[in-house]
């Protein structure tokens, strides 16, 4: 397994199982995850899940003050983001993965 050090990290991208039915998991993705990323001090994080069959990005970034992160977008077709670096992605592309 690989990992890397939180100080030289700049966003995680977290992938919630498609095939994933268990409730503790989801809860994982979804809440203690992020609050440790926040804790760490990682600036962005990013969540990948499904909504039926089509993948859905949700876009976060650490406030500082809160020390926790903050909604920056829900993304259903097209991913278009200008930090932690300029990033474009058309979901269509992600289909074959997510089928």
């Amino acid at each position: 397994m690989t990992h890397y050090l939180p100080d030289v990290t700049v966003l995680v991208v977290e992938v919630a199982s498609p095939d994933s039915i268990d409730r503790d998991s989801i809860d994982r993705d979804r809440d203690t995850k992020p609050h440790k990323y926040a804790q760490a001090g990682i600036e962005h994080f990013w969540r990948v899940e499904r909504d039926g069959d089509d993948p859905v990005i949700f876009t976060y970034r650490l406030d500082p003050t809160t020390n926790s992160y903050v909604a920056t977008g829900i993304h259903h077709d097209r991913l278009e983001v200008g930090e932690p670096f300029l990033f474009t992605l058309d979901f269509s592309e992600l289909a074959r993965y997510f089928g």
